[in-house]
């Protein structure tokens, strides 16, 4: 009888073992999935950190043993998902026939070419095979709107605009990404053009409150919708600004957000500010906004939240003392985060990893882990 159970019990692990993504079959290695129990342990990857890591204008070899070390750094301060900047400027860190290359990738980068005639390799495709390799999760981090450097944004009210975005959306998703991700750019420009840029709207006129969120939310609608309908495992998420107001007057519809279905599936607030913000630092500033993201009655469809925490702020920051007070902001962010049943946090960003100045925090903040 007991050999008989010990076959049944082999038989289902190979079962199990078959159906499981090869890239979480790495020992040791927490297999996250998003919108799970676990606790999502991530980095932005800035196209700013491009060139610090190594990635810029680097052969394929190269680009590969670069992403790698970097990976293995990040897998042993104990982060399992990499939120990797793909579209920074209406542009691509993938073999795109639509879009041109990121200039932080390829000094060879120019509107008048697309990105599949620039690189000579797919860097996106790279990074999410080595990270998932690494039993690390892989998402596509976009800016939808932003056109270019000066503060010139595609204008939100147009569907051209939102054609733009779900396309490049679209062409990442042909890839084996575990999501989409956008950070808080949405009406934060100082001009909006068409795409033909003849028609021109100047920040002082931007639209009301109401009418911001109304077009944003068109375009989140369509991007989950498309999400959903190509990659059905992938999740869609936001990272506002940790001011609620302030994110509000950028167009994030945080309300509707926590509270319908069909927009996102997390969310993820920036909370970049220690419990000694201000001149006297005596303002408890990460706890004040955390207790407002996390208000009873705000998340209304039990979404994940995750909290964005600023590596790059610690061993000092202007206007908030405490990053310099201690060394142990993030450890006793994460306890907060855990109390208030929040899923996970992202660090910002991928570079801070190797500052010295950082590496107090980092070694505290492992310790909890």
């Amino acid at each position: 009888m007991k050999k008989k159970i010990s076959i049944m019990i082999f038989a289902v692990l190979l079962l199990f073992t078959a159906v499981v993504p090869s890239y979480l079959k790495v020992t040791g290695q927490d297999a996250y999935a998003a919108g799970t129990s676990g606790e999502l342990r991530g980095v932005w990857v800035s196209c700013f950190d491009f060139s610090s890591l190594g990635l810029q204008d680097k052969n394929e070899k190269t680009f590969r043993t670069k992403v790698n070390a970097f990976l293995n750094k990040a897998r042993n301060d104990n982060l399992n998902a990499v939120f990797f900047h793909v579209r920074a400027y209406d542009d691509a860190a993938w073999k795109s026939r639509t879009f041109p290359a990121m200039k932080y990738l390829s000094s060879k980068s120019s509107r008048k070419k697309t990105a599949a005639k620039t690189y000579t390799y797919d860097p996106m495709k790279i990074v999410i095979e080595l990270a998932h390799e690494k039993g690390m999760e892989f998402h596509a981090w976009m800016n939808p709107y932003r056109k270019n450097s000066s503060g010139t944004y595609y204008n939100p009210a147009y569907n051209s605009t939102n054609d733009r975005v779900v396309k490049a959306v679209d062409e990442i998703l042909k890839y084996d990404v575990d999501g989409i991700h956008f950070d808080d750019y949405f009406y934060n420009g100082t001009k909006y053009v068409n795409l033909d840029n003849k028609k021109v709207l100047k920040s002082k006129n931007k639209p009301s409150y109401k009418k911001r969120m109304k077009y944003v939310n068109k375009m989140i609608s369509r991007v989950y919708s498309t999400v959903k309908s190509d990659r059905p495992g992938a999740v869609f998420g936001i990272s506002p600004q940790g001011n609620m107001e302030n994110a509000k007057a950028l167009g994030c519809d945080i309300d509707t957000w926590m509270s319908k279905k069909g927009y996102v599936d997390y969310i993820m607030p920036q909370l970049y500010w220690t419990d000694n913000w201000g001149s006297q630092g005596k303002t408890k500033m990460f706890t004040r906004t955390l207790n407002n993201w996390t208000a009873d009655g705000l998340n209304k469809v039990g979404m994940p939240v995750y909290i964005g925490l600023a590596l790059y702020k610690s061993s000092g920051w202007t206007g908030d003392p405490g990053w310099k007070r201690s060394s142990s902001n993030l450890s006793e962010q994460l306890k907060m985060l855990r109390k208030k049943k929040c899923n996970g946090y992202v660090l910002f960003s991928a570079k801070d990893l190797y500052r010295k100045g950082a590496s107090k925090e980092i070694a505290n903040l492992n310790k909890v882990v």
